[in-house]
């Protein structure tokens, strides 16, 4: 995708829990759903009936361990890299922002304010420190400009390369309201183990407040996971909230909260059931999901970003089978960006990492006058034997798919139609087939939907009868596509083929986000998947916050 590179935008974030790269929806009376009757999974609980002692306190501490929620035998691996952790999520202008950092690798690593727009690279900090021998930092709060959400970062070796980020919410001290919900409704199905769930909302009050809606544990905040939805409501007695298809609950919670964020209001927390997790199946393996990395000579926070999502993977993912980018791996086709691309891999993958699959992407070759020099320049660099080629991995098949000529959409040749038709032909259509190709087809995920919300990221315009045709007869087939760089947050981030014909998954970007309000967003994101007997678990992760995206955790049931 060629867009113009703006300062990065906001990523909204919760009062507990950072929401990578989520726009708030303004829900009004024209385009609410009015509740509906309550069924015997539906949960209800009065306000009065929630026990005070469960709200949670703005000066709460959380815990710094690397994430435990992995559903695999992966194991964790503990890269000692530096992290900060600060005294609160929410402060007011009379507090002092007070900062603690694990350790260093270097005298001049820095701890720098940003506002929710910013980051790193992008403008100046609105202030700044280096951390001292006592890892200990101190920030007035006073110093900042106005209200709302700030970012936090610690960063290496005087450069803008992220080794960890906070967030945290700049209040208004004169409103001291407590806006918490009357009461509100959870109701979670699961039909044919396929799932869905919708949250009705009872406000207490008709001004325009943010609702902000998490996963909880023991009446706490569910570690690790960012909010799962951030919504913002006036003038409605009720309104309901329909949370995407096969969206699943983590093991850990036992609770959905909201928040409402205006004022000094509590949460209401409702029990959950355990109707919308994950049942029990075998494990067969993993692998991991990255796109629009855009490694560039001049977009620093570009690379940084892929710096962090390696790192990440690294992590949590060791016995990953491998990691498939689904294109634009390089910013202007240039082979210094391809020279720094593998620089970064080798910098930040080890002897345990999975082998990188790469697909072609327009900004792979958009910037050359000859597509044939573009194809060599990236086999030489990728070590890829083609623009595409298939692999199998634990007996089931990788397709990766990529244009054959220099237009901007991508145009499949016949040759290469034969070539997914034929892979196609050996393979039993109940197996899972994971297919990858950069652009998505025209109304299948976020970006692409034309008909519902006018966007215009999709390609192969000459081609999407015919691989729809070649791959819908594979219930079990995922299309996983990148190009739009919308958020993983957005609107239709899946589209599941509800076992009657093959699924899409948009992998949102490394490089930089885009929202539903077409703007480009603070952020960077990807996929893990894990490959069940009887279903594949499809899960959003943020590379720069370092915690699982709540709204794209996908149990997709095998057919």
């Amino acid at each position: 995708m060629k867009r113009k590179h703006f300062t990065l935008s906001f990523v909204l974030t919760s009062l507990l829990l950072a929401i990578s790269s989520c726009n708030p929806s303004v829900v009004e009376s024209s385009s609410i759903s009015e509740s509906s009757s309550i069924n015997e999974s539906s949960s209800v609980v009065e306000s009065s009936s929630i026990n005070e002692s469960s709200s949670i306190s703005e000066s709460s501490t959380f815990s710094e361990e690397s994430i435990s929620y992995i559903e695999n035998d992966n194991e964790i691996i503990d890269l000692n890299l530096p992290s900060l952790s600060i005294d609160r999520m929410i402060y007011y202008k009379t507090n002092d922002i007070n900062v603690s950092v694990s350790s260093t690798l270097s005298s001049l690593d820095w701890v720098g304010i940003y506002k929710e727009n910013d980051e790193p690279g992008s403008v100046d900090a609105i202030t700044w420190q280096y951390v001292s021998s006592t890892k200990k930092l101190s920030f007035e709060a006073s110093t900042l400009p106005n209200f709302g959400f700030y970012s936090i970062y610690l960063c290496k070796n005087n450069g803008y390369d992220v080794y960890d980020k906070k967030t945290f919410y700049l209040k208004d001290v004169t409103d001291n309201t407590n806006y918490r919900v009357r009461n509100a409704t959870f109701s979670s199905f699961n039909e044919n183990n396929i799932f869905t769930s919708s949250l009705t909302i009872y406000p207490s009050s008709l001004k325009e407040l943010t609702y902000i809606i998490y996963w909880t544990k023991d009446e706490e905040m569910l570690e690790d996971y960012s909010a799962i939805k951030m919504i913002k409501a006036k003038d409605q007695e009720s309104f309901t909230i329909d949370f995407n298809t096969c969206m699943y609950a983590p093991l850990e919670a036992n609770g959905i909260a909201i928040m409402v964020l205006e004022g000094r209001s509590s949460p209401l927390i409702l029990d959950i059931d355990d109707t919308i997790k994950r049942y029990p199946s075998n494990y067969q393996y993993s692998f991991n999901v990255i796109t629009d990395l855009h490694v560039s000579t001049y977009f620093q926070n570009f690379n940084a970003h892929l710096k962090m999502a390696l790192l990440d993977i690294a992590s949590n993912a060791s016995n990953s089978k491998g990691i498939f980018t689904v294109g634009d791996n390089v910013n202007t086709t240039s082979e210094d960006e391809y020279k720094l691309l593998n620089q970064f891999v080798n910098e930040n993958t080890f002897s345990y990492s999975p082998k990188i699959y790469y697909t072609l992407g327009n900004h792979d070759y958009m910037y050359l006058s000859s597509f044939d020099t573009a194809i060599n320049q990236f086999k030489q660099y990728t070590q890829m034997e083609n623009a595409y080629y298939s692999v199998t991995i634990n007996d089931n098949h990788f397709i990766v798919l990529g244009s054959d000529s220099l237009k901007g959409e991508g145009e499949m040749s016949d040759e290469q139609l034969s070539f997914l038709e034929n892979k196609l032909k050996e393979i039993n259509k109940d197996e899972y087939v994971f297919i990858f190709l950069h652009q998505p087809l025209k109304n299948t995920v976020s970006g692409s939907l034309y008909d519902e919300m006018g966007q215009i990221w999709y390609g192969f315009t000459n081609q999407d009868e015919k691989i729809r045709s070649l791959i819908s007869p594979y219930k079990n087939a995922i299309l996983f596509t990148g190009h739009t760089h919308w958020s993983l947050n957005s609107y239709k981030p899946v589209l599941f083929g509800n076992k009657q014909t093959n699924s899409f998954v948009n992998c949102a970007s490394v490089g930089y986000l885009w929202s539903d309000d077409d703007k480009q967003i603070e952020g960077s994101e990807g996929i893990y998947v894990d490959v069940y007997e009887d279903y594949l678990l499809i899960k959003g992760r943020e590379f720069s916050d370092k915690q699982w995206i709540s709204n794209a955790m996908f149990l997709f049931p095998k057919s």
